[in-house]
């Protein structure tokens, strides 16, 4: 329980997005819940050098509010090490980066399966060195992507785990035994044809400051790729750190207006 990102941690937090435990969250609330616990331990365990930021309706990614996002770890992460040092002055060299987890909702098509339009952007996304995977599925079916097999017998293969495994809990005598740690890392992955990847899906990238988020937007204009867009880049006057980071202005998202910079 006392474990910040503890499946009874995440259980609690979804109670506060009106999903009870046992039940199953949508990629919406899974990214909402990860973001509330990233932040609320940022800087007792990510030096306050971490801020998750979800994105928004029609999955818009901001570039305004995701800069927002990583000056304010970057701004807190410095004044936390100028304190320990006492001294605010630091060299370029010395301060720290500010890193951003963007996390990407997404319902791609109202299918059984992902509209094939999209597949090729998102098997581009494997291609990127920020990309961190994909989270999808539906109750109870539910996988973790994490890589791209290229043209397997004609046809394209997602390489996943399945976190639907269950063993014996661990004793205080086996937890820290060789067994006992690698048995908490699954390490058999499967193949899924790319084709069958349900349209629930949730997209992960992180970029460790914002010279990365700059290379991740360039990477993903679709239009110049000739690609049907899974998410899209927004620019907008008023930046909005998701989460609401004491930090950051928090628009009202009912209110926001914004104009897409990158739509096929």
């Amino acid at each position: 329980m006392d474990a910040p990102y503890s499946v009874q941690q995440l259980a609690l937090v979804g109670s506060c997005f009106g999903v009870s435990a046992g039940k199953w969250f949508d990629p919406t609330t899974a990214a909402r819940v990860l973001q509330h616990l990233v932040h609320t331990h940022a800087a007792s365990i990510h030096g306050d050098r971490l801020r998750v930021y979800v994105a928004g309706s029609q999955a818009t990614l901001e570039m305004d509010a995701i800069s927002a996002c990583a000056r304010a770890s970057s701004a807190a992460a410095e004044a936390n090490q100028g304190e320990s040092r006492g001294d605010l002055s630091q060299s370029l060299s010395d301060r720290p980066s500010g890193s951003v987890l963007l996390l990407v909702p997404l319902m791609l098509g109202a299918g059984a399966h992902a509209n094939p339009s999209f597949l090729p952007a998102l098997e581009h996304c494997f291609t990127l060195p920020w990309f961190l995977g994909i989270v999808g599925g539906k109750p109870s079916a539910s996988l973790y992507f994490l890589g791209c097999q290229k043209q397997v017998k004609d046809k394209q293969r997602l390489v996943a785990f399945d976190p639907h495994v269950t063993q014996p809990a661990l004793t205080s005598k086996t937890l820290w035994n060789a067994d006992g740690l690698l048995s908490l890392r699954f390490n058999k992955p499967c193949l899924v044809d790319v084709g069958s990847l349900d349209p629930c899906a949730m997209l992960g990238f992180y970029c460790r400051n914002l010279e990365e988020v700059e290379q991740l937007y360039h990477a993903t204009q679709w239009e110049r790729l000739g690609m049907a867009a899974p998410f899209y880049w927004a620019e907008r006057g008023s930046a909005r750190c998701a989460g609401q980071d004491a930090n950051v202005h928090v628009a009202d998202d009912e209110d926001d207006e914004f104009t897409l910079v990158s739509i096929v």
